[in-house]
């Protein structure tokens, strides 16, 4: 997936401030953005992106994610 293919499958402005990006290389950035930006129609995209156990990992160590969103995706996935 390319950087233009990633503005097209999310909304566009989640990712207005960045000029380049690489799904696969910035995977914690993306993941990260959508948690805490994305509506519903991102987070399914972002499912089929990514495995659970990525998105997990992330929800536990990026240090993008508020408390708030942490808290959340942390009980969902109990």
């Amino acid at each position: 997936m390319t950087h233009d293919d990633l503005k097209k499958q999310f909304h566009p402005g989640l990712f207005w401030d960045v000029e380049k990006i690489d799904p696969t290389l910035h995977d914690s950035f993306v993941i990260s953005r959508i948690l805490e930006e994305g509506d519903a129609s991102d987070v399914r995209n972002l499912f089929s992106l990514y495995s659970e156990n990525k998105i997990k990992e992330t929800v536990l160590t990026s240090r993008r994610i508020g408390d708030r969103t942490r808290q959340f995706w942390q009980a969902c996935f109990k």
